[in-house]
């Protein structure tokens, strides 16, 4: 039976607390309304088979070039909704009637041929009415699946391990491949884990949303980076990772969204401290990995918050690829919150970022923390480094943490300032050098959580075309540390004035003391004076 329909979350929980629900002891469940197409029941999770047979619940997205071979076996008249889900449950149930056509019985031989034929990163779980004890399972790609057996016979699957912590001590990632799983479970094929021991599933910790809660924190997870690599430092954890060389001769950061910016903000500075090529590559980008693209000791570090992100783990494993049969040694370090995560077990190193699993679409505290833990590595791969240089990282790191606190500080404030900006049609984030990367940060998270356009701009592009499309309700965003004797910041106060001409709101922010923005008719936010580049950019991120 189908539960739920489109209320909202707190009137779906009492509904199944009070709904009659059947007698069963298998069962499925998703907690998306839609994976494609728009929020409506149609699109929402388990879809069913047209003979209403079979009951499917998915993650993850079928290739377009095996969906519309998929689509040939159904008849398009019977699709309800606009998802690729549907389509998998329509095209095995249209599988299974020809099977039976043919007196092949429906075992888990006829669902590997199937799955096989379904390309892209997925995993799903399939329910048959007529055989209601099993499970029919899929993993394809880099999908990610994992299953738990409890103490009192439970068995369970899920597509995050943290939902199988109160189930059992241990939990297993299921390798790609085709599963049918029946009555009395006592193993799970795959590699089996331990539960973190400091693992906790994400909440808001009391605070009105999470994203409030996460904002909190910040300073709090910086702390923990801290700690955590100076109770083991991060040289004794790349002790076997360089592989081949005690140096390498060029860095990759692999990573998207969030991520990407952490990477982009710290590449700058890696490049110039390390004297080697550093690039930070957009992970949605990477159709494939040409050996090309990677030195013959080249260092990949792959960035994600979640630990779980679909794109960067399809970027590492072509990277992978890419060096077998050519004389490429290439080591892999995983930058990540989830020590349960597919990356976990893809990369010779993973460096935590100590934030627990991601805790919102609009994440905060992991941004922060793999800018610390980028911070660290830094200072770990610079063969120049000393013991004093290390300590000194982690007393601006505990210094920048006290800063932020001085920004939440402020937060009153703020929430003027940002009542002001209500009519505000979309939002322009001016910079400079690194801070572009912070700009770029900025903007997303002002399209994650107000769903206002809103883009980076380097300063210096902006007499280039892009002035012409400042509206009269546009807002411009200006990220102005105060840089003596730099013409940058030169740049920078004539895009102000050039922002005014044409009657664009400007809210500028800048360090303490600054007081060239006092007479020029803009908002004015301030943040503290940081010792470097590196804490002053995430100052800036903070605000």
């Amino acid at each position: 039976e189908k539960v739920g329909e489109r209320p909202a979350f707190a009137a779906l929980e009492q509904r199944l607390v009070t709904h009659s629900m059947p007698t069963a002891l298998v069962g499925v469940g998703h907690v998306r309304w839609a994976t494609r197409g728009e929020v409506a029941e149609r699109n929402a999770h388990p879809h069913l088979s047209p003979d209403g047979r079979f009951a499917l619940v998915h993650n993850g997205n079928v290739d377009q070039a095996s969906l519309v071979a998929l689509r040939t076996l159904v008849d398009g008249d019977v699709l309800q909704s606009e998802t690729d889900s549907e389509v998998l449950v329509a095209a095995w149930a249209k599988s299974c009637v020809e099977a039976e056509a043919r007196s092949t019985p429906i075992d888990a031989r006829l669902f590997a041929e199937f799955v096989a034929r379904v390309q892209g990163t997925n995993a799903f779980v399939c329910l048959d009415r007529l055989q209601p004890e099993r499970l029919f399972v899929g993993v394809t790609g880099v999908g990610e699946l994992y299953g738990a057996l409890g103490s009192e016979g439970e068995f369970v699957l899920a597509s995050s391990p943290y939902v199988l912590m109160g189930v059992a001590e241990t939990y297993t990632a299921l390798a790609p491949g085709a599963y049918l799983f029946g009555p009395n479970q006592t193993e799970i094929p795959g590699e089996q884990y331990q539960f973190d021991p400091g693992a906790q599933a994400p909440s808001a910790d009391g605070f009105a949303h999470i994203m409030q809660a996460e904002l909190f924190h910040v300073p709090g997870a910086i702390r923990r980076v801290v700690d955590a690599y100076r109770a083991e430092p991060m040289r004794r954890r790349l002790v076997t990772t360089l592989v081949g060389t005690d140096r390498p001769d060029e860095i990759v950061f692999l990573a998207c969204g969030t991520s990407l910016h952490a990477a982009e903000f710290l590449a700058p500075l890696f490049a110039t401290r390390l004297g080697i090529p550093v690039r930070a590559i957009d992970a949605t980008n990477v159709i494939d990995a040409p050996v090309a693209l990677y030195g013959p000791h080249a260092l990949v570090v792959a960035i994600s918050q979640s630990g779980t992100t679909t794109d960067t783990l399809k970027a590492l494993a072509d990277c992978l690829a890419a060096q077998r049969g050519h004389a490429r040694q290439i080591s892999t370090i995983g930058v990540h919150n989830n020590p349960m995560g597919a990356l976990a077990h893809q990369v010779q190193t993973s460096l935590y970022t100590c934030t627990g699993e991601e805790r919102a679409t609009a994440s905060t505290m992991a941004f922060f923390g793999q800018c610390a833990v980028l911070w660290l590595l830094l200072d770990a791969l610079d063969p120049t480094s000393t013991e004093g240089t290390t300590i000194a990282q982690f007393d601006e790191l505990l210094q920048l943490a006290s800063q932020l606190e001085r920004v939440r500080e402020r937060q009153g404030g703020l929430i003027g300032m940002a009542e002001r900006l209500v009519s505000t049609t979309s939002f322009k984030i001016l910079a400079l050098g690194s801070d572009v990367a912070i700009a770029s940060e900025g903007a997303l998270k002002l399209e994650e959580v107000v769903y206002c356009p809103s883009a980076p701009l380097p300063a210096g592009r902006l007499k280039h075309g892009p002035l012409a499309l400042v509206p009269d309700k546009a807002t411009i965003l200006v990220l102005a540390p105060k840089q003596e004797h730099d013409p940058r910041y030169d740049r920078l106060v004539g895009a102000i004035e050039d922002v005014r001409t044409r009657k664009g709101k400007v809210v500028v922010f800048t360090t303490e003391g600054n007081e060239d923005f006092g007479d020029r008719s803009v908002d004015v936010v301030t943040v503290p004076l940081a010792p470097n580049l590196f804490a002053q950019g995430l100052l800036f991120a903070y605000v």
